[in-house]
């Protein structure tokens, strides 16, 4: 397992119109880019590692699925952003997603408790900002590692970004504000804890990782002389590059 420490997820407001969050009738579609669905219960945060399940004799069972493995800590990342999601999609996606949501005694609004397919709900993208920090904590990790490891393992992936839902819908008046962060125990257990703002600027803390993930994206691991060169989107439907050298 990795040494975790702890690190911030920064997070920010953004203006957001209804379905940011698309599908192609398998995926979400966000920004252009496919997110997976399935195994989305088991992702916490970017930067997690794991790997792809759906594979071998029992891979007809849990196809497209994602198995955590350990969590990365240098990566940090990006400004967090803002998105809407259709109730009716939502509903389509993780089937276990529980709606993230604050005190209502301390934020003045009550989130929805469960889809309504009817409404528009609130979602934040988060995602890993410093991919070489990622790829040297990482070597560092391996080096201590012996052959037939997990880290060494074609089907490896880390996280690159994470979709998170919330219980406020599109005509809630709240707002996302000040940093988010991530804590993982030394038991590998790990708290997402964001802030929202709402009546008489009242604002309450809430978590993201307890179930709240409905879609993620991955990256390959890309090895040179048993080092890890590169970290490179793994695009849903298509096979990995060819210059992303397996183990």
């Amino acid at each position: 397992m990795f040494r975790p420490i702890s690190l911030a997820l920064c997070l920010v407001a953004s203006n957001a119109s209804a379905s940011d969050v698309g599908s192609d009738g398998k995926y979400f579609v966000y920004n252009g880019t496919k997110f997976l669905t399935k195994g989305a219960q088991a992702v916490a945060a970017p930067g997690q590692t794991g790997r792809i399940t759906g594979k071998g004799l029992l891979g007809f069972f849990t196809k497209n699925g994602f198995a955590h493995y350990a969590y990365t800590s240098a990566g940090g990342t990006r400004p967090a952003t803002e998105f809407e999601i259709d109730g009716s999609l939502l509903a389509s996606g993780n089937v276990n997603v529980s709606l993230a949501a604050g005190d209502v005694a301390e934020v003045g609004v009550e989130a929805e408790a469960s889809i309504d397919t009817n409404k528009s709900y609130k979602g934040l993208f988060v995602e890993v900002k410093d991919w070489p920090a990622v790829i040297n904590e990482l070597n560092d990790f391996a080096a201590t590692q012996p052959d037939g490891s997990a880290i060494f393992n074609k089907d490896f992936r880390v996280i690159s970004s994470v979709l998170y839902v919330t219980g406020y819908t599109d005509s809630m008046d709240i707002e996302f504000d000040g940093s988010v962060n991530l804590e993982v125990e030394p038991t590998d257990e790990i708290s997402v804890v964001g802030t929202v703002t709402g009546e008489g600027s009242r604002s309450s803390s809430f978590s993201l990782s307890d179930g709240s993930t409905v879609a993620f994206s991955l990256r390959h691991v890309c090895w040179n002389n048993k080092k890890i060169v590169d970290i490179v989107a793994d695009v849903v439907g298509q096979s990995r590059p060819g210059d992303c050298d397996k183990y």
